[in-house]
């Protein structure tokens, strides 16, 4: 099996950015815009033409994308912390086990670490669009790219960090020539870690493995270290997986396209158990779903397209309930602490809060202009919360005042 160790040790090199997923700048200038569900950073090459980053963008006050009012810190509910990360870069996952252990990554292999005072980063040799992240504790964060870029690291220590690659998760494609990415990866623990991503590229027909753990760290023991957890692509078409969640290793939930929510009850895995997966269409839209999380399995959430938001309750209806959302942004991610504390986050710097009754719109002291997308949250506690995005990382601390003038 092949390992390969990935050592942080100095800065980040301004490189050129990768596209993130289908649609790159230049093929979506030569078709229209791109589809509001696509990420796209710019491509290789294309540095001179966003020297200032997403700020520069064109946007409407009418539409809510853009901030018309600079709040400050004291009265914004939100704040933007300094990264370190180039403007020009997005950071797409965050996720950590502590106050002081919170990671984030991104554009062009950005990983960067806070670790209570300061993000730093930490460089690896590789470029690679990082898409996930999740850790199960300090000493054991998972990283997500590709079918061939899947990343475990050690923790964060003395100012730096260890990356080592996983072997690659289709052993007859090590180099990964499909293309795939992997958007996903949630665990129930260090020995039960899940990844997914779209399938449309994906061969053999998966878009979900689970993580083999070697016995002892004998990597003889799991010589290919995946086994395809997708069984419910059997016999059917398969689905993208856009986002994980779940209560234990044997009950999992995926949010899909077209308004489609999975489910599992039993072990996942090809290597046997009595798996089954349901499929939890929700009737009441059929909007791609980008986000899932639940403090139960009888309170969960699911965001999407459109603004978005279902509640599960497990009331015996198995139906999901509509939910009056504040905004028609797309939503890309989900996460709370309990069933009357969620966040929800999107397009045009969209940051909603549910206090157990109803959704409301957050405030973030954002820079005048366009409001960046934002992709991923998660927080070690009701008042620790992160949301990162385009060039931004957003830091919650506690409620404050709503500033007048703002909703």
């Amino acid at each position: 099996m092949r390992t390969r160790a990935l050592v942080a040790t100095s800065g980040i090199l301004a490189l050129p950015l990768l596209a993130v997923a289908i649609a790159s700048c230049a093929e979506s200038s030569a078709a229209g815009n791109p589809p509001e569900d696509t990420i796209t950073v710019p491509e290789a090459g294309s540095l001179d033409a966003v020297a200032d980053g997403p700020a520069d963008a064109a946007c409407s006050t009418e539409d809510g994308g853009c901030a018309t009012r600079e709040l400050t810190c004291d009265e914004a509910d939100f704040c933007a912390v300094p990264t370190g990360v180039d403007s020009r870069y997005a950071l797409l996952g965050v996720r950590g086990s502590s106050a002081t252990d919170v990671w984030a990554v991104g554009s062009a292999g950005t990983i960067i670490h806070w670790d209570g005072t300061a993000w730093t980063k930490v460089p690896l040799d590789r470029k690679d669009t990082l898409l996930g992240v999740w850790a199960s504790s300090a000493s054991d964060v998972w990283v997500v790219s590709s079918l061939n870029v899947v990343l475990r690291g050690s923790g964060f220590v003395s100012g730096t960090a260890t990356f080592v690659e996983r072997p690659p998760i289709d052993p007859d494609d090590p180099t990964n020539l499909n293309g795939a990415i992997l958007t996903s990866v949630w665990g129930a623990g260090p020995d039960d870690v899940f990844v997914g991503g779209p399938a449309a590229n994906t061969w053999p027909r998966n878009s979900m493995w689970r993580h083999v753990p070697e016995a002892d760290g004998d990597p003889a023991s799991a010589p290919h270290a995946w086994e395809g957890a997708s069984t419910f692509c059997k016999g059917s078409r398969c689905v993208d997986v856009n986002a994980i969640w779940g209560t234990s290793a044997s009950d999992l939930w995926i949010a899909s396209n077209s308004g489609m929510v999975l489910r599992s009850k039993g072990a996942v895995g090809d290597g046997g158990g009595a798996e089954q997966w349901t499929t939890i269409t929700t009737t009441v839209t059929i909007a791609d779903l980008h986000g899932i999380w639940g403090s139960s399995d009888s309170d969960v959430w699911i965001v999407g397209n459109g603004g978005t938001i279902r509640h599960w309750s497990n009331d015996g209806t198995q139906r999901w309930k509509i939910v009056a959302s504040p905004t028609t942004e797309n939503l890309r991610a989900v996460w709370g602490t309990g069933p009357n504390d969620a966040w929800a986050v999107g397009d045009s710097g969209t940051i909603l809060h549910w206090d157990g009754t109803t959704w409301s719109v957050a405030s973030t002291a954002l820079p005048l202009g366009p409001r960046p997308r934002l992709y991923s949250i998660w927080g070690s506690g009701p008042n620790d919360v992160w949301v990162v995005g385009e060039a931004v990382a957003l830091h919650f601390t506690g409620k404050k005042p709503t500033p007048q003038g703002e909703k």
